[in-house]
């Protein structure tokens, strides 16, 4: 059907970042009319909360990574640079994620289930699970189109290491040619053939609270190659050092002397919405939502009515009085 490919092609809620949605995933809902004043409701709020996460977190924690990183590296200690590159990390997730929500609404409200393309990434317990919660429509579009189709693992052994440096080389290029991106991807590989083969069996066996530092502890590394955009192998390397200590420190800076003190709250916020602190105060407030009785669940309803209602205001009035900041993850 003509009209229904090109509605898919136009679709605008998913055309331009994510999620990857494939024309399989909506085909059903072409033809028939699903919206209702329900759905409505359930895709605005998503929409809220994607607008809340862009503007109220991912978009502050910019400022600290940015203010950071913008001089020379000869200024920035280990501790800052842990700071830069885990707001930098944080800030990619609360704007990609910001804008899966914000996709996913507008298409509830049009009638259409976009599938989840994340689920707390940042509570993984290694690198693999990390990779199923973080951008899950492109891991499974690159593991159906690419991964599979060359055997995936059904292999031998140096077959499917190969595989695996073919997928995470494409990732690595999907998200844009240059050096940090293929550095980035490759590196994924590397780490991640080493937990196949070498670590998967002691990380099972170790504290949940150990696994989930390894894992934080590699991401990190991780986003401190894919941030560098400078296209030079030494500045890359030079920046990622910066991590450990590595290199001349000179006129330190220190959040007072950059004035990001306003800004370190919002750091908080984020921590606390991205870690499973946030499944744990969602738990709670789910149980409040499932009483039946009228005394509680009516003025339930009104108050989360009232705080998606507060939240949409202040977004607003963040857009009107910040600068020009659009989606980071158009440019890959």
């Amino acid at each position: 059907n003509f009209g229904y490919l090109a509605m898919y092609i136009f679709l605008f809620p998913q055309l331009i970042a994510g999620p990857i949605v494939r024309y399989s995933d909506i085909e059903d809902a072409f033809g028939r009319c699903d919206e209702n004043w329900e759905s409505i409701k359930l895709g605005a709020t998503r929409f809220i909360k994607g607008l809340a996460k862009k503007m109220l977190i991912a978009n502050q924690l910019s400022y600290i990574s940015d203010t950071i990183t913008a001089g020379d590296l000869s200024a920035i200690t280990a501790p800052m640079m842990w700071l830069a590159v885990s707001c930098c990390a944080i800030q990619i997730y609360f704007d990609f994620s910001g804008y899966s929500d914000m996709a996913i609404g507008l298409g509830k409200m049009f009638g259409f289930d976009f599938p989840e393309n994340f689920k707390m990434p940042f509570s993984s317990l290694s690198i693999s699970e990390f990779w199923r919660r973080w951008h899950i429509s492109m891991s499974t579009f690159f593991r159906d189109y690419i991964y599979i189709p060359m055997g995936g693992s059904r292999v031998s052994k140096g077959r499917f290491i190969f595989n695996t440096f073919v997928v995470w080389g494409a990732t690595g290029l999907w998200h844009g040619a240059a050096w940090n991106f293929i550095l980035w991807g490759l590196y994924y590989a590397v780490v991640l053939l080493i937990e196949k083969f070498f670590l998967g069996a002691l990380l099972g066996k170790l504290p949940k609270f150990i696994r989930w530092c390894y894992t934080a502890f590699l991401t990190v590394i991780g986003f401190s190659i894919f941030m560098n955009d400078s296209n030079s192998l030494s500045h890359m390397a030079e920046f990622t050092l910066r991590l450990f200590g590595v290199g001349q420190v000179t006129d330190a800076h220190t959040i007072r002397s950059l004035e990001l003190e306003a800004y370190v709250p919002y750091l908080f916020i984020a921590l606390i919405f991205c870690l499973p602190i946030r499944t744990w105060l969602g738990k709670g407030l789910d149980r409040l939502a499932s009483i039946k009785a009228k005394a509680v669940a009516i003025p339930y309803s009104i108050v989360c009515d009232l705080v998606y209602v507060a939240t949409l205001v202040i977004c607003i009035i963040f857009v009107i009085g910040g600068s020009y900041n659009p989606f980071i993850y158009f440019r890959f």
